[in-house]
């Protein structure tokens, strides 16, 4: 250390409560990092005692690499929004993006938007019916596959007239094995859209199937079809 400054590396030094054995050679490590602060080592000590004696110290290694990791970038964190408004108070998509670019640049990672980041984005454009802001997302990150929050978004496009994303959204759904009754009605309310009136009160009928009759939507549906079957 002393004969190469600005070293710049990182060290993350952690115990388990059964290695506290270890503990002084632990603190004379960090003291050499101290008196040579030219050699700019970053490091962090952390005791972990979130388990039970018996398996901690075999359970220490993977800790370690975990919480490590999240100390390491923990300047440039996977980032989460919680409004469409909270993302524009960031900056908007560009921002977004220059975050990911600079991030990818500073720890050689992938400079790509972020799962988590791209999902906040496209889930508060659809849950405020923003399609032109949706449109706006998917002009710069790609198109968006749904695979979770089947409602939300099958829901959203087929609001904003895009009945052949939406059927594609609520079908996965059901292909995924989930028996929500929304996922048949949605169709339903697709074919309707689509003039497929017989079509549209079979799916109905199967929504009703997941309903027991005192349940609301159950009478919703009897009524959807009686209009349905009227103008076939």
């Amino acid at each position: 250390m002393e004969q190469h400054p600005g070293l710049g590396s990182y060290f993350y030094l952690s115990l388990g409560r059964t290695e506290e054995h270890t503990l002084e050679d632990h603190q004379k490590l960090t003291a050499l990092f101290e008196q040579n602060k030219a050699a700019d080592i970053h490091w962090h000590y952390a005791l972990l005692d979130r388990f039970a004696s018996p398996i901690q110290h075999q359970t220490t290694p993977l800790e370690s690499l975990t919480d490590g990791l999240a100390w390491h970038f923990n300047d440039y964190p996977d980032l989460s929004f919680y409004s469409v408004a909270d993302i524009s108070h960031f900056g908007g998509i560009a921002a977004v993006k220059n975050y990911y670019r600079q991030r990818g640049q500073r720890y050689q990672v992938s400079e790509e938007v972020g799962e988590q980041a791209k999902f906040s984005m496209f889930r508060w454009a659809a849950q405020e019916n923003n399609w032109a802001f949706f449109q706006k997302l998917e002009n710069e990150l790609g198109t968006f596959k749904v695979y979770a929050w089947y409602g939300l978004f099958g829901s959203f496009f087929a609001e904003n007239n895009q009945l052949e994303r939406a059927e594609q959204v609520f079908k996965r759904a059901l292909d995924a094995g989930l028996t929500d009754h929304r996922y048949w009605a949605g169709l339903a309310g697709i074919y309707g859209k689509q003039g497929k009136y017989a079509e549209a009160a079979r799916q109905y009928q199967k929504a009703m199937a997941q309903l027991q009759p005192a349940e609301p939507a159950y009478a919703q549906y009897q009524a959807a079809i009686e209009r349905l079957q009227a103008l076939n």
